[in-house]
């Protein structure tokens, strides 16, 4: 897609334009197509009973909402799914992004159910510009839901964490995990941690402050299960102070825990 086709979808996205006069920019910008007869509700007549014609009206959907879908693809769309893209307030200008992310073989009902968990285009085009392009839809849902942007994804690559799944990014953006948590991981033994594991660390509430805690009390090089084994049993850096001065200085991780 062009720069200039790009800067007609945001646009549309920025509700700065409509969709049709977005679809006139589109044919502006290359070969017009031939000439067509203007499109008419009562071209469906022969498929469309009269109750269905006018459920389709009282849903709004209209003669120029039909050309709009037909322009971006959809043909032969059964009475439902015009009503269904047309309530989710689905457009050309959507379908279009999400065709150009690598989607192009989802079903309207799956792209009305996408816009109604909130993946704006804007949305879409930011995550393949971080790199997560052929993201599936219902993954770019689950990021949406579990409060994944841009910003976030270039937070946690620029940690360490290279070529994070969307699952992966979904699940350590629920378990709070940060770009700095990442970073202090990578400067200790835990620098080989998969996504999931640093997951599964904050997610038993270790944070980058407890593993700096056990570091300044001597306890250096903790593996994962250790730090969560600590954690678990509610040890404190004051306390591991207490028990060294006590005579125990040797004591393992395991045995304070």
């Amino acid at each position: 897609m062009t720069e200039e086709e790009l800067k007609i979808l945001k646009m549309v996205e920025d509700k700065k334009i409509t969709a049709e006069e977005a679809n006139r920019l589109f044919e502006a910008l290359g070969p017009r197509p031939r000439s067509r007869p203007a499109w008419k509700m009562q071209n469906l007549a022969p498929r469309l009973t009269p109750g269905q014609l006018a459920e389709l009206k009282r849903r709004g959907v209209t003669p120029d909402f039909v050309r709009e879908m037909k322009s971006a693809g959809f043909r032969d769309l059964t009475p439902a799914q015009l009503i269904e893209l047309k309530r989710r307030d689905v457009n050309a200008a959507y379908v279009r992004i999400v065709k150009t992310a690598g989607l192009e073989d989802l079903k309207p009902e799956q792209i009305a159910e996408m816009k109604r968990r909130g993946v704006s285009g804007v949305f879409i085009q930011r995550m393949a510009a971080v790199g997560l392009r052929r993201v599936s839809w219902n993954q770019l849902a689950e990021m949406k839901r579990r409060g994944v942007d841009a910003n976030y994804v270039e937070e946690i690559i620029d940690a360490g964490i290279k070529n994070p799944t969307p699952e992966h990014l979904a699940e350590m953006k629920r378990r709070g995990v940060t770009g700095a948590f990442v970073r202090v991981l990578k400067e200790t033994n835990l620098a080989h941690l998969r996504p999931d594991q640093i997951a599964r660390l904050r997610r038993r509430g270790v944070s980058h402050q407890y593993i700096a805690e056990m570091t300044d009390v001597g306890f250096t090089g903790l593996t994962a299960d250790q730090l969560i084994e600590l954690k678990r049993r509610g040890v404190q850096a004051a306390y591991v102070k207490a028990i060294k001065a006590a005579g125990f200085d040797r004591a393992t991780p395991e045995q304070i825990a």
